[in-house]
């Protein structure tokens, strides 16, 4: 009787060669983790800014947004520093942010503009942006360096 089929090493065989494929083919977990992480914060950052400055202008008050590097996150704030808390963000610690050319707090003023345009650096996992505020609508933009 000729029973057909698999030997263990024929078997070991195509195991060990689907393994090194799909080692080479399969990006590193790691660095797809650290750019969703990435791109998570950016979104939510930039939405948390629309939001602050869309509060400010339907209920015609300052909106102040306080930045707290030392322990990693940042603060939305109604008519102030002191103000309502509207919203408390933190973020991962091994991102590191650097004022380029902007000065906290900012503030959002009931007409919707920021009361000083610039730049603030994003370094995270070997990638860098630039959120840049633009001072006449108030509004940002997220760029990849």
């Amino acid at each position: 009787m000729n029973e057909r089929g698999f030997t263990l090493v024929e078997m070991l065989i195509v195991l060990f060669i689907v393994t090194t494929i799909t080692i080479f083919t399969v990006p590193p977990l790691q660095q797809v983790l650290a750019e969703r992480q990435l791109q998570y914060f950016l979104e939510q950052f930039s939405n948390d800014m629309l939001y602050a400055q869309q509060y400010a202008i339907s209920r015609k008050k300052t909106v102040a947004i306080m930045f707290y590097f030392d322990t990693c996150r940042y603060q939305v704030r109604e008519g102030g520093t002191f103000g309502k808390e509207l919203i408390a963000r933190s973020f991962p610690s091994p991102f590191q942010f650097q004022m380029a050319t902007l000065s906290p707090p900012l503030f959002y003023y009931p007409n919707g503009n920021i009361n000083k345009a610039g730049t603030l650096l994003i370094a995270y996992g070997g990638k860098k942006y630039k959120i840049v505020f633009q001072l006449g609508k108030g509004r940002l933009y997220v760029q990849k360096l």
